[in-house]
């Protein structure tokens, strides 16, 4: 599962979408790739987008300090894979 937030992923924070990996799982160093749409809010400001891998820690992981990725964005189209970031927008 990755979740991602629009701002920094707190307790109380809400996910505006959760993407299922389809019952695969990340052995340490693999990758998985993971595409949505979102627009953000026409509010003109610069949003913090984060990706966060097994945030219910599902899966036994050495070394959960690399499982959350963040890009600043605005109006972009955003791929995150596997906590590397590619941005497809001029308008970054």
């Amino acid at each position: 599962m990755v979740a991602f937030y629009d701002g920094e992923p707190t307790p109380e924070g809400q996910p505006f979408e959760i993407v299922d990996l389809d019952g695969e799982t990340l052995a340490g160093g693999s990758t998985f790739t993971v595409t949505l749409s979102w627009t953000p809010l026409d509010d003109g400001q610069e949003h913090i987008v984060y990706a966060v891998v097994d945030e219910l820690e599902a899966v036994e992981d050495s070394d959960r300090s690399n499982n959350t990725a963040r890009v600043p964005v605005r109006y972009a189209d955003l791929t995150i894979l596997d906590g590397t970031r590619v941005i497809q927008s001029a308008d970054c």
